[in-house]
């Protein structure tokens, strides 16, 4: 049987990348308070220890990962763009960490 690549992509996003991306996230300001944390395949983006996280990142393959962020009415709503995870640690900042 021919593993599928997407499924092999996605076991190894892992803990590692995510305290990465978390790393990379707190580096550039006061964000002390934001955790990145891996389940499910994706990447979780949460602020001040809640568990609601406040944005997501999902594998799009070739190292790159779309972003949805979470809606008040508790729907995801998608991002139009797509990057790697150093263009997303930028993105992140202008995007959705000024309201967090």
């Amino acid at each position: 049987m021919k593993k599928d690549p997407i499924r092999k992509h996605k076991r190894s996003l892992n803990d590692s990348v995510a305290e990465e991306f978390g790393t990379a996230i707190r580096a550039l300001g006061d964000y002390a308070h934001v955790t990145v944390r891996a389940q499910r395949g994706l990447l979780y983006v949460y602020a001040d220890d809640t568990e609601d996280a406040v944005a997501r990142f999902h594998p799009l393959g070739d190292s790159k990962y779309g972003l949805s962020f979470h809606h008040h009415s508790g729907r995801w709503e998608p991002m139009p763009f797509s990057g790697d995870l150093s263009q997303w640690t930028f993105g992140l900042f202008l995007v959705i960490l000024p309201a967090v």
